[in-house]
């Protein structure tokens, strides 16, 4: 609540915008600056650092940061200050504020809400899993203040548990979006006011707000009884000694009073804490002090949180190539099929799930393990432990041909299916445009669950048009398939909405900012998915593992339900089926620039896009009409395969753009270039075969011109071929053909 008139305040100083876009900013994010900084009112060249490290945060050297900022004040102080503060936060770990003034020290409650202005402010913005914006009010007493030089210094403080890594190497590998501790400024302000009361508060102590808060996090007790803990928010006009204060809660089935303890303060903000009982309905408080003959502090309702369950399994994205080369890659995701298979051995029991976003590392790993191994594998498939998407690669799906989508879903039905089995999801993850079709084609499939894991660089649509609040939605298509998605913001989300390293003094603040979004009417189910665990290629850390245990004992909600993430969408089919939205559309095509980028590859892969098909249909008909013939499936599936690489999303290596000979450059191009020139060639050589295995069967006594039209439907044009000299085309009623010469040799 804002405490502001424009027609009573007037500005003392100000750094920033209001937009977050102001020349005082710079964009420290990825490496703050450290220490002390100063900034002179009224001084020139000065810049601001847009990122506050709390002593939590790793890149800044888990250590405090003071931000100061000196200002004259012409005349005594006599009104009312407010210092105003506009700030965004892309991380799970929320600190608090401390403000020192005048000898004196207060606090300011940060509590932003999910953004909604669709501004990402810095890039690692479009990386996160939260982004949230918030203002901050703190009044500042005249008693603080004096005439001539004053001083205002900032600190943020996260005061809570922290696993520290002190390898610099591992700090660097972590995720920034994930293990940052701070908040972005976007405006201060320092203002003056005749007046900051708010109408209504009685007189006594020198409170300026009042709020009760619920969150999302239930405990049970040791009779089993479960309870949701809620915050007292209070803002002071001016300090106050300590005040013993009761809070009478009430519901349609119970009552009670908890007592609290306001302690002595100089200025700004308090938070308090109490557990209320379960139950349902609003709740309506009243805050007093404990002489019972006093008037109320304040009154008020509020209504509990839901009591969310939140499925998580580990995922590491698939890039093949990317980070490393194409083949080392495979091996990476090998070694985490490994290490999953080793870790259900060691604790069968214990709740574990490992979700793979593409086939591909399926057909990898099977043929370079040994039989009981690949049995043990298949066992912890069938047993929900180990999930492989449907897909077998993530495609450029716009670049791809409807054909190329479709072949993409036989890989893993060809894999899965002699052992039983069937993948019901289908994953999109990095790749942030799809095409309007994909719903038929996994629809057509019996694919009934698709995953979609936003990357918003480079064009950042989604995001900013809050598609993803929709989630979980039924995709139609453009021939009327649908398939139920959830469009995450991104992937690696479990690092990124409860730290990383994930603890439980992150989660807790993490979670709450994540689920704001989701806390709506509009969202039918108590079900979310938190999607990813790893970033692109990497290992699977056993750490979060331990974490989600040491959760679910200390919260009974938000529940961690470690599980594929095809389980979440059974589950919020089964009980919110009929309450899910559906839409209709395009994503558009923005993201698959590399494949205009590319051209002679692209040009021999769109060849093959329409060879394939064309040598498939003649190579259909001779097996049909021809005697001993066999359809080479094998041939066709490795011509498919080559090309759906060239398809797959990785168009490079992490360093093309920045530094485009090295060799691990140059060698990931080769293999990718390498796919486009050996479906080309597959293709090439198929439709070649099967137009001579037709050619073949008929007899002819002389040199002759076969022609096919490979398509359902008629068509004509000019024919190349090459005959010797001397020779005419004729038809065969021996008229001759009509044609030009093009070329001798």
């Amino acid at each position: 609540m804002s405490i502001l008139h424009p027609d009573d305040a007037s500005e003392i100083w100000r750094i920033g915008g209001p937009d977050g876009l102001s020349p005082d900013l710079i964009d420290d994010f990825a490496a703050p600056t450290p220490g002390v900084v100063t900034w002179r009112v009224g001084g020139e060249g000065q810049h601001w650092p847009a990122y506050h490290p709390s002593e939590a945060d790793p890149v800044g050297g888990y250590r405090e940061h003071r931000r100061r900022i000196v200002f004259d004040l012409p005349d005594q102080p006599a009104r009312q200050y407010v210092l105003a503060i506009d700030y965004f936060t892309i991380c799970p770990r929320l600190p608090q504020l401390e403000v020192r003034i005048g000898g004196e020290t207060g606090r300011a409650l940060l509590k932003p809400k999910p953004s909604r202005s669709g501004e990402v402010l810095v890039h690692a913005g479009l990386h996160s899993a939260i982004y949230s914006e918030g203002s901050v009010e703190i009044l500042i007493p005249a008693r603080l203040l004096r005439r001539g030089e004053n001083v205002v210094e900032l600190v943020c403080r996260d005061e809570a548990e922290v696993l520290r890594v002190d390898n610099r190497a591992a700090v660097e590998r972590l995720d920034r979006m994930a293990n940052g501790a701070g908040i972005h400024y976007r405006r201060l302000r320092l203002l003056s006011q005749a007046s900051a009361d708010q109408p209504g508060m009685p007189a006594g102590l020198p409170l300026r707000l009042v709020t009760v808060v619920p969150t999302v996090l239930y405990r049970r007790d040791a009779s089993g009884e479960l309870s949701c803990r809620c915050h007292v928010d209070i803002e002071l006009r001016d300090g106050c000694q300590a005040t013993p204060l009761l809070l009478s809660l009430k519901d349609a089935a119970s009552e009670r009073t908890v007592s609290l303890e306001l302690p002595a303060m100089n200025f700004g903000h308090r938070r308090l804490t109490f557990d209320l009982w379960d139950g349902t309905g609003d709740v309506s408080y009243e805050l007093r002090t404990r002489d019972a003959r006093s008037a109320p502090l304040a009154t008020g309702s509020f209504r509990r949180r839901r009591k969310w369950r939140v499925y998580v399994a580990a995922h590491a994205h698939t890039d093949i190539g990317y980070t490393h080369r194409q083949w080392e890659v495979a091996e990476r995701n090998a070694w985490n099929v490994d290490t999953a298979l080793a870790r259900i051995a060691a604790a069968p029991d214990e709740p574990f799930a490992y979700h793979f976003d593409a086939a591909w590392v399926l057909a990898e790993y099977l043929p370079s393990r040994e039989a009981v191994t690949r049995e043990m594998l298949m066992a912890a498939v069938a047993s929900g432990r180990i999930g492989f998407a449907a897909t077998y690669a993530d495609l450029l799906t716009h670049a791809s041909g409807l054909e190329d989508l479709i072949r993409n879903l036989e890989p893993a039905d060809d894999l899965l299916r002699p052992h039983g089995l069937r993948a019901e999801l289908a994953a999109a993850v990095d790749v942030a445009s799809l095409t309007g079709a994909l719903p038929d084609v996994l629809a057509g499939a019996g694919v009934r669950y698709l995953v979609h894991a936003n990357n918003q660089d480079r064009g950042p649509l989604r995001l900013n048009g809050d598609l993803h609040l929709l989630s979980p939605f039924r995709w139609r298509g453009v021939a009327g398939g649908e398939v139920l998605t959830w469009l995450s913001r991104m992937y690696s989300e479990l690092r990124k909405v409860c730290g990383s390293p994930p603890t439980l003094a992150s989660a807790e603040r993490g979670m709450a900012l994540w689920l704001d979004e989701f806390e709506r009417d509009e969202y039918a189910p108590d079900s979310v998915l938190l999607y990813g665990q790893e970033a692109d290629n990497t290992d699977l850390d056993p750490q979060p593992e331990a974490f989600v245990r040491t959760w679910n004992e200390t919260y009974a909600f938000p529940r961690l339900v470690v599980a594929d993430p095809a389980a979440f969408f059974t589950d919020v089919e089964t009980r919110f089926g009929d309450e899910l939205p559906e839409i209709t559309g395009d994503g558009g095509a923005y993201w698959e620039d590399g494949v205009g980028a590319s051209f002679a590859a692209t040009a021999l892969a769109r060849t093959a896009q329409a060879t394939l098909p064309a040598a498939e249909r003649l190579e259909a008909l001779a097996v049909v009409h021809g005697q001993g013939l066999a359809y080479p499936k094998e041939r066709f599936d490795q011509a498919w395969r080559e090309l759906l690489l060239f398809d797959e999303h990785t168009w490079g290596a992490y360093c093309s753009a920045t530094d485009p000979e090295a060799l691990i450059t140059r060698e990931q191009w080769d293999v990718k270039r390498g796919f486009a020139e050996g479906a080309e060639r597959w293709s090439r050589r198929l439709l070649q075969a099967a137009v001579a295995q037709h050619a073949l069967s008929w007899t002819a006594e002389d040199r002759e011109v076969a022609v096919f039209n490979p398509n359902s439907w008629a068509f004509g044009g000019p024919v190349v071929v090459e005959t010797a000299r001397g020779e005419r085309a004729v038809d065969e009623h021996g008229v001759p053909v009509p044609a030009r010469v093009l070329d001798r040799g």
